[in-house]
């Protein structure tokens, strides 16, 4: 399993070589209070791996992928997804990405607390929850956004 420490570097590093992968659309990074204020509002958790990218990189494209925010006023707003399209998850998962194609890449929710491994929310599937291709939250980043750049 990579560790923060290694991401961060690997992000770094994909920054100064491919600069413009990272020149998209994207939120300014979330302060800890902030998402402290979110979790409460919604009785949630988030993983520390994912509150880390919040706080040092904000939500939006991401080299090749993007990732959701918690704060309801942002353009990517995991509520939207969730209360528009998928409302009987809400309790079940946090969706933090997509696949533009009516699925999700998720945080199971147990007693209010993202599992920090990603789940696969199908829509052809009734949004069942399998594991998807990815451990966890650094391992999307760094499979989904990093490696696919």
């Amino acid at each position: 399993m990579i560790s923060q420490a290694e991401l961060d570097l690997m992000v770094e590093e994909h920054k100064t070589s491919n600069p413009f992968y990272f020149e998209g659309q994207r939120d300014s990074a979330l302060s800890l209070d902030e998402i402290n204020r979110i979790e409460i509002a919604h009785g949630v958790r988030f993983p520390e791996a994912y509150v880390h990218h919040l706080t040092t990189h904000g939500a939006g494209e991401f080299a090749l992928g993007w990732i959701y925010s918690p704060d309801p006023a942002s353009r990517w707003s995991l509520w939207k997804d969730l209360d528009g399209y998928i409302p009987h998850l809400r309790s079940k998962a946090i969706p933090i990405s997509d696949n533009g194609c009516g699925d999700y890449y998720c945080f199971h929710i147990i007693d209010e607390i993202c599992e920090d491994s990603i789940v696969w929310a199908d829509h052809e599937k009734d949004y069942v929850f399998p594991p998807s291709d990815f451990e966890n939250f650094r391992d999307f980043i760094l499979n989904n956004c990093l490696n696919a750049a």
